[in-house]
């Protein structure tokens, strides 16, 4: 039903993405259940979702794994909506909190930078990426400011030791801020 909504093309069988916004565990605590117990290693865990990717290797018995999991997870957790915030599902509220793009990705890769604490990061220039992996798409490019917002997601997958590329600080404690005297900043 979302297909040719912003941002959707089309439906891709190969990739089951499961909403977990039900359960009382995070999308990595699903993830590392999952592996841990039922030997499946998802391919992603974001958020309130989670995704396997179904390949022509897979056997049935990869599937009935998986199944197998989720069935005994969803079981253990003895399902209940908690109330709360969910993350938004409709474009428009996901675009709302797309950062502010100052200086073209190219203008900021190549402008003068000074190497700042993560934490006096709000409103700078990114002078450098922030991507979380999983998935791989970018929170932050060069050239966007760093809005309280971004900050906050990218605090919390910080603190949840969550792998990033893209930085020259892997523990991102400190981040490359574009210098506010470059010329059209």
């Amino acid at each position: 039903e979302l297909e040719g909504q912003y941002g959707i093309f089309a439906l891709d069988e190969t990739r089951l993405t499961l909403d977990i916004s039900g359960l009382p565990l995070t999308a990595q605590e699903v993830s590392d259940r999952m592996f841990d117990t039922y030997g499946v290693d998802l391919e992603l865990a974001e958020g309130i979702t989670v995704l396997a990717v179904l390949t022509p290797a897979n056997t049935e018995e990869d599937v009935d794994r998986l199944l197998c999991g989720v069935r005994e997870l969803v079981s253990a957790c003895n399902i209940r909506k908690e109330c709360g915030e969910h993350q938004p599902k409709d474009a428009a509220a996901l675009t709302a909190a797309l950062p502010q793009m100052i200086l073209t990705p190219r203008d900021a890769w190549f402008a003068e930078k000074e190497t700042i604490s993560w934490d006096q990061a709000v409103n700078c220039i990114a002078g450098e990426a922030i991507i979380p992996y999983p998935p791989g798409i970018p929170l932050i490019c060069p050239g966007e400011r760093i809005s309280p917002e971004i900050w906050n997601r990218v605090e919390m997958l910080r603190k949840a030791h969550r792998h990033m590329h893209g930085i020259q600080d892997p523990f991102l404690c400190t981040v490359q801020a574009v210098k506010e005297s470059h010329e059209g900043v």
